[in-house]
């Protein structure tokens, strides 16, 4: 068997997996989801607001989780069989940083983000789009990992390896710092298709290196 065809039948391999665990997160959170929203249908008319409220969002939060799932499944093999639409482009480090801050405070109003970019960085020749994701996936392994109240850092940091820049996520948080997080399998393989198709390297647990811009 060739290497070409190793990799593929890997590949194949790691997909047919990923689909099991796609199964039993798809099936976790479908189940207050069918609970409460049989609730809703058959006792809403009795329930008060607040109860209704509270339902609803419990519903709102697992309907996230699945469609978290299916678009990370998505993402892998869309990268990984060539699907991908990716475009490369020049873009700040910083403003990589700040666009994630304005997502995230968006989506965790009651949560506190902070970046944290050390040095002047030039551009970076990166996709956006896909590089995004990874940092969402990063931040949302921190936001269900950390408590509530442990601030969550957005940074980016000059690499000594010819100008490459770190981005990841982290905390200043020493309690959380001391209990290092480790992503979930699923988010695990979306980001290392990220990282094997566009070739940005781990450099850490949360943390991964993108090239700089030839100017």
């Amino acid at each position: 068997m060739t290497g070409s065809a190793r990799s593929r039948g890997n590949r194949a391999d790691e997909l047919a997996a990923l689909l099991s665990v796609l199964a039993h997160d798809l099936r976790t959170p479908l189940t207050p989801v069918r609970g409460y929203a049989e609730i809703l249908r058959t006792r809403g008319h009795a329930l008060g607001p607040e109860k209704t409220v509270e339902y609803a969002t419990i519903i709102s939060e697992a309907a996230a989780r699945m469609e978290r799932s299916v678009d990370l499944l998505s993402g892998i093999s869309a990268l990984y069989t060539g699907r991908a639409d990716v475009r490369p482009e020049r873009v700040r480090a910083a403003d990589l940083v700040a666009e994630r801050l304005d997502i995230w405070r968006g989506r965790q109003p009651a949560r506190s983000f902070a970046a944290d970019i050390e040095g002047t960085h030039g551009a970076v020749l990166v996709d956006r789009g896909w590089l995004g994701k990874v940092l969402d996936v990063f931040l949302d392994q921190a936001v269900r990992s950390w408590p509530p109240a442990t601030p969550i850092v957005i940074g980016a940091r000059s690499d000594v390896r010819g100008g490459a820049t770190r981005l990841g996520v982290g905390t200043a948080d020493p309690v959380a710092q001391a209990a290092p997080l480790a992503l979930d399998r699923l988010g695990t393989a979306f980001a290392n298709a990220v990282s094997e198709t566009l070739g940005y390297p781990f450099a850490g647990p949360l943390e991964i290196l993108v090239p700089p811009s030839a100017e």
